[in-house]
């Protein structure tokens, strides 16, 4: 129970000394490294996670923001907290950091996680249509076909699934098949 007490007393003692830095001496740096040394010790800590997200958000330091969103995702208790992250991530990756691969990537984990996440689908459409990955863009339309709420809204997918099988992959007796779902409907 001693080394227990003691792990809680430096614990305190480094939120202090964080709080101090940051909110009384401007010293951001001493504050970035105590609540670096809770996170070490207890990598789930939102409350330093949260106070040096802050604090990056506030130095534009998008960097270290990415990585400490990585950690937070690594060490999140359950997946509504990892969605959470990895649609931070994302965003930061896409808007921010102009890493467009990376972020697809994130959207792809989100899928992983909520397979008819809406805005993750049209997120990763957007940007495999921006790489021109043609096959990713036909296998996403049709998933957010599988999740479409309205008949507009699945004629609007259904046309667009049509014109990238023609123009972009060749397929046309897919083109096809989806041109006549869409004359089906009405």
């Amino acid at each position: 129970e001693g080394a227990t007490d003691s792990v809680e007393e430096q614990l305190w003692l480094r939120r202090r000394v964080a709080d101090i830095a940051s909110t009384k001496l401007d010293q951001t740096a001493l504050a970035v490294e105590q609540q670096r040394a809770i996170l070490d010790a207890r990598p789930g800590d939102a409350a330093a996670a949260e106070a040096l997200e802050a604090i990056h958000r506030a130095n534009a330091q998008f960097k270290e923001l990415q990585e400490l969103l990585v950690h937070r995702h690594r060490h999140a208790a359950n997946d509504e907290e990892r969605h959470r992250h990895l649609a931070e991530l994302a965003r930061l990756e896409e808007e921010v950091l102009e890493d467009v691969d990376s972020a697809a990537g994130r959207y792809r984990q989100i899928l992983e996680l909520v397979p008819a996440d809406r805005h993750a689908l049209a997120a990763l459409d957007r940007l495999a249509v921006a790489a021109g990955r043609w096959d990713e863009v036909a296998s996403v339309i049709r998933r957010r076909l599988e999740n479409a709420e309205s008949d507009p809204e699945r004629n609007d997918l259904t046309l667009r699934l049509g014109e990238v099988l023609a123009t972009a992959l060749g397929d046309h007796r897919g083109a096809l098949d989806a041109f006549g779902r869409v004359v089906a409907r009405k």
